[in-house]
């Protein structure tokens, strides 16, 4: 969730800087809160023994790149579809169901509208939200799925702080 929120930071800030500035509070308060509860988990197990898992990985995948490159590209084009169809109203919707498979393409999609004129950065920020918003339920989902009881009962709180969080500083912002 801390990746979330820088990687959503420096891709709007390569994308739309405007889009960024508006941005700028919810996704502090984000990161804040998801900082905030990571050190409260690292500081509980600070003291516990780490298991060596004895594998190395990649810290690059190249498909995984390619993936995501082709994945911006497919939803900036239906992005750019929905907005010439149904305006940016139509965002809304688009958002929330790319956010569920990833929040990061569905931003830059919006942010880059933002940045050609063709909405407002204002009519950017929910759709945003959204996504990171239905980004945050998938992650709700795996962490119950995958992880177990133990896990997500750790991992679901500090989720849904983040989210709210980010909706709290949309609502504080200027």
């Amino acid at each position: 969730t801390v990746a979330t929120v820088v990687q959503m930071t420096a891709l709007l800030a390569a994308t739309s800087v405007d889009t960024l500035r508006v941005l700028a509070l919810p996704l502090a308060c984000a990161g804040a809160v998801a900082v905030a509860y990571g050190a409260v988990f690292m500081m509980r197990t600070a003291s516990e023994p780490v298991a060596d898992s004895g594998t190395l990985g990649r810290a690059f995948s190249f498909r995984t790149a390619l993936l995501f490159a082709i994945t911006v590209t497919g939803v900036m084009f239906v992005s750019a579809a929905i907005v010439d169809w149904l305006g940016a109203a139509g965002l809304v919707p688009t958002a929330g169901a790319a956010g569920f498979a990833d929040t990061h393409a569905i931003a830059v999609s919006i942010a880059s509208l933002a940045a050609a004129q063709k909405i407002s950065v204002s009519e950017a920020t929910i759709p945003i939200l959204v996504a990171l918003s239905t980004n945050t339920i998938t992650k709700i989902a795996l962490a119950v799925i995958n992880g177990g009881s133990r896990y997500a009962t750790q991992v679901v709180p500090g989720l849904v702080l983040t989210i709210m969080a980010a909706w709290l500083g949309w609502l504080l912002a200027p």
